[in-house]
């Protein structure tokens, strides 16, 4: 799973340098991500617990790795941009880039956490 989540990490970051080159709003990719995380949280207890069906496991995982990337790729999109705006001279609006930049971080590091809590609660 350790290389699942570098690749995953890796990917996000190449995407959001194409992403941020394309002038995509980082806006744009937290909604999935937020959405993806949403659903790993429904299925946290069923997982947490230990005694879930294999497809929840599943659906988890996937959950998980798909709102981990898409946050990360919107962090780094958003500071992307917020540094080609301050480059151009538009610090008020590389400001207001920052926004997105911790929101999605901050859910990132939320995503792994729920992540790892889930692993270490069925260990015993």
């Amino acid at each position: 799973m350790n290389a699942i989540l570098v690749l995953t990490g890796l990917l996000a970051v190449l995407a959001a340098g194409a992403l941020s080159r394309r002038r995509v709003s980082p806006w744009l990719i937290f909604v999935p991500a937020s959405g993806a995380a949403a659903v790993a949280a429904y299925l946290y207890s069923p997982v947490a617990s230990c005694e879930s069906p294999d497809t929840v496991g599943y659906a988890f995982g996937i959950a998980i790795l798909a709102g981990l990337g898409l946050y990360t790729t919107a962090a780094v999109t958003a500071l992307l941009d917020a540094v080609r705006l301050a480059r151009s001279g538009a610090r008020g609006r590389a400001a207001a880039r920052l926004a997105p930049f911790f929101l999605s971080a901050g859910l990132a590091v939320a995503t792994f956490f729920l992540y790892v809590f889930a692993l270490v609660s069925c260990i015993e």
